[in-house]
């Protein structure tokens, strides 16, 4: 994306990741990784973030300012090719992914021996169903309800050999994503990809032409509202209470088209999410390469520490909710803490035509307030004033982010929309520099251009393009005042 925020805009904001304010333990370790990898600070500071987002489920929760938050996050990352976005995520998730084979390998050697109670159970069933009369009135009351305590127990352990050990998901189906979190022990899932290119075309138009809407599972995810899938010829899944976070690295080409269109920005899944990224521009030679035999492993031991702890306390079976210890979060200061964040809001300058979501900030900034205190105390976590000074650090790098690149894909989009314009006049003898006014009309007949484009058109590009108002509230004057435009 080249010059992508035209000279007439007023200045960037700062996009700086405050990675001085985090966390100790995050500090640190994202400290430890760049200096190791040479990748920017937000690309290791937002896939900390996102991880250890996940990592917590339903375990952690915040009571704050009449509103109760999980700590489930959805983050995005949207950098150049080879700046870096694989390599500290690998690295990240080693702790987490010997987690969840030693999870698999736990429940492999449970499930042998539950498929063998199952089997004993439903041959049980079938002795009792054939040695019952057919259902009447007259059934004994004690004949019933064994039937009933049977049924219960082979679902139980239906639900059981159902179970998987995983934490984390990558490019998966709307409909799979569901039935993985059906099956999950805790209905909560983390997806992570360093490159999700994929995933965010299923998020954009579905999968498969299903009525399931690709965003819909994302959205209920994010806000623990019950979700269903239905299936021909077999029972659909059912989730009542899902828990999902998403830390997702991809490439500008790939959310072009999400910040460019309309609909999509201001769709419950963009309104949703963190945007970050650093912005650097390989031409000129801003990325150092990583090189192995120079750039030692990073040191993640307070990292791998924390992860621990953080796993220890979700379940791996389905049903061992009961014996979980459920942690909630307190405020130290809680005024102190409302003033520093009060205002997130007006952090930013708002690009161009993009309205923020508002009511979604304060929301994520309680979440992200909930991460903050779990990594600085997992055990007894307290939200401080110094949580609330990095949340507000946080939000702005984020609204930075994602006005910057808003701001360009709009841009970007006009500009092309300009050279179709130029190119339809030159095909059709249409008058250029700024001789003679063409109708508006005929520059939108096509379907492609629209009148509310040429406004921001004459708006962002005054050199190459005038309009006139006429007497019709529809219709424009339109001058083109260059022979050609150039870089089209």
């Amino acid at each position: 994306m080249q010059q992508l925020i035209p000279p007439c805009e007023p200045q960037r904001p700062d996009i700086s990741f405050p990675t001085e304010l985090l966390p100790e333990v995050l500090k640190r370790t994202v400290q430890n990784v760049v200096e190791a990898f040479r990748v920017p600070e937000n690309i290791v500071g937002v896939q900390f973030l996102g991880l250890l987002s996940g990592c917590l489920g339903k375990v952690y929760s915040l009571q704050f300012n009449g509103n109760r938050v999980r700590s489930n996050l959805f983050l995005l990352v949207v950098e150049g090719s080879g700046v870096g976005k694989s390599r500290p995520m690998d690295y990240l998730r080693k702790v987490i992914t010997e987690i969840e084979t030693a999870r698999e390998y736990s429940l492999a050697t449970q499930k042998s021996l539950w498929k063998r109670e199952k089997k004993r159970l439903d041959e049980q069933y079938r002795k009792l169903e054939d040695s019952m009369p057919r259902p009447s009135p007259d059934l004994q009351e004690e004949a019933m309800q064994e039937r009933a305590d049977l049924l219960l127990k082979i679902h139980s352990l239906e639900r059981r050999l159902a179970c998987h050990g995983d934490i984390t998901i990558e490019d998966i189906t709307p409909e799979a994503l569901v039935q993985k979190l059906s099956d999950s022990p805790d209905q909560s899932l983390l997806s992570a990809s360093s490159e999700a290119r994929e995933q965010v075309k299923k998020v954009m138009v579905g999968y498969g032409g299903n009525n399931l809407s690709g965003e819909k599972p994302y959205l209920a995810g994010f806000s623990g509202d019950a979700i269903k899938t239905d299936r021909i010829g077999r029972s659909g899944d059912r989730v009542n209470s899902p828990c999902l976070a998403l830390v997702w690295a991809t490439q500008y080409d790939s959310m072009e088209q999400v910040l460019g269109d309309e609909g999509m920005l201001q769709s419950g899944f963009m309104a949703r999410c963190l945007v970050s990224s650093s912005f650097r521009d390989l031409e000129r030679g801003q990325i150092v390469t990583y090189e192995p035999d120079k750039n030692p492993d990073p040191d993640l031991n307070g990292w791998n520490t924390l992860i621990k702890n953080i796993l220890a306390r979700r379940p791996i079976m389905v049903d061992e909710s009961d014996t979980i210890s459920f942690v909630e979060v307190g405020v130290d200061e809680p005024e102190q803490v409302l003033n520093a964040i009060c205002d997130l809001k007006a952090l930013c300058v708002t690009y161009h035509a993009e309205v923020e979501h508002e009511a979604r900030i304060m929301e994520i900034a309680y979440r992200l307030l909930l991460v903050l205190a779990v990594a600085d105390q997992p055990d007894k976590p307290a939200v401080t004033i110094d949580h609330a000074r990095c949340v507000r650090e946080l939000v702005r790098h984020f609204l930075s982010c994602r006005n910057r690149l808003t701001g360009d894909s709009f841009h970007d989009r006009l500009r092309t929309l300009l050279g179709y314009i130029y190119k339809e006049a030159q095909k059709n003898n249409w008058p250029l520099n700024g001789k003679a006014p063409i109708r508006s009309g005929k520059i939108t007949q096509s379907g492609k251009v629209k009148l509310d484009d040429i406004k921001e058109m004459a708006r962002l590009f005054p050199s190459d393009l005038r309009i006139e108002k006429t007497d019709r509230c529809d219709s424009f004057q339109v001058y083109l005042l260059q022979k050609e435009l150039r870089g089209c």
